[in-house]
């Protein structure tokens, strides 16, 4: 609340990115911190419901100060994203930034750094988290976070934004 009451009218932008994948991403950098994986991904869907529900539950006012960006969005429509986000935070959108932005973004993301990748490519990326993920990693998500993906827009076992993307 305070952070939205903030006189300078700060904007907050919140990355939705799909629990199993953000499960993953954890994984692969060790960041278990002492728990077994059903309170692993438990923790995780449920600080995704409850950051994101508080966001969403703001008055029309302060809705206008949230953004709300899913992180595949970053890589299926990098340079749109990225002006969307500089828009919203009200900075300017030069296209020599978008740029320098776009492919940092493209080299976080494991992208390789000359020109657009294929479809087919930015699929695989997307859906890399799958493999990394054991059938009983699977079966727990999916039993512990179906309310999250749900809230987030995700269908819980394809890994896929309801709108199929």
């Amino acid at each position: 609340d305070l952070l939205m009451s903030h006189p300078s009218g700060m904007r907050l932008i919140s990355v939705l990115r799909h629990p199993g994948a953000i499960w993953a991403s954890q994984i692969r950098i060790g960041w278990r911190f002492k728990r077994d994986d059903r309170t692993w991904i438990r923790d995780i869907c449920e600080q995704t419901l409850l950051a994101n529900r508080a966001l969403r539950k703001r008055s029309e006012n302060e809705r206008e100060r949230v953004l709300f960006v899913y992180f595949e969005d970053f890589l299926r429509a990098t340079e749109e994203t990225i002006e969307k986000l500089l828009r919203f935070a009200g900075l300017s959108v030069r296209q020599t930034e978008v740029a320098d932005i776009y492919r940092l973004v493209r080299e976080i993301n494991g992208h390789p750094n000359k020109g657009r990748t294929t479809p087919k490519k930015t699929s695989a990326l997307l859906s890399a988290w799958k493999k990394e993920l054991t059938a009983e990693q699977h079966a727990l998500m999916e039993a512990e976070c179906e309310e999250a993906c749900a809230f987030l827009g995700y269908t819980c076992g394809a890994g896929r934004r309801v709108d199929g993307s």
